[in-house]
């Protein structure tokens, strides 16, 4: 299950096989699955699936409304989660942008 804590209810708006691939993306990118980023770029990665076009500037936006967050708070979130990620698993140092483009690129790719 993708989203495990508090944002449960999510799960009903994400088709299980799409959930599960990037659940498993992001295991394999070993990203904190317990941080807040976790949750902000998995969100910001399945809008970006539903909607190619969006800017990073609005997956924020909304990933803000949708989870009542601050905005700094998000951004550092995500930020946090991608530099863990590149810490522990290593290769090219991605951007938030890069990584949540990347992350849609390959969920889509697998559909």
């Amino acid at each position: 299950m993708l989203f495990r804590y508090e944002w449960a209810y999510l799960n009903a708006d994400v088709p299980p096989q799409r959930a599960a691939n990037l659940e498993r993306f992001l295991d394999e990118k070993q990203m904190p699955n317990n941080s807040l980023g976790y949750v902000y770029i998995a969100y910001a990665v399945l809008l970006l699936t539903d909607h190619p076009n969006m800017d990073i500037d609005r997956l924020t936006a909304e990933t803000v409304r949708k989870f009542d967050a601050d905005s700094a708070q998000v951004q550092r979130a995500m930020l946090y989660a991608v530099l863990m990620s590149w810490r522990y698993c290593g290769g090219r140092k991605l951007t938030v942008p890069e990584f949540i483009r990347n992350a849609a690129d390959w969920l889509l790719a697998q559909e």
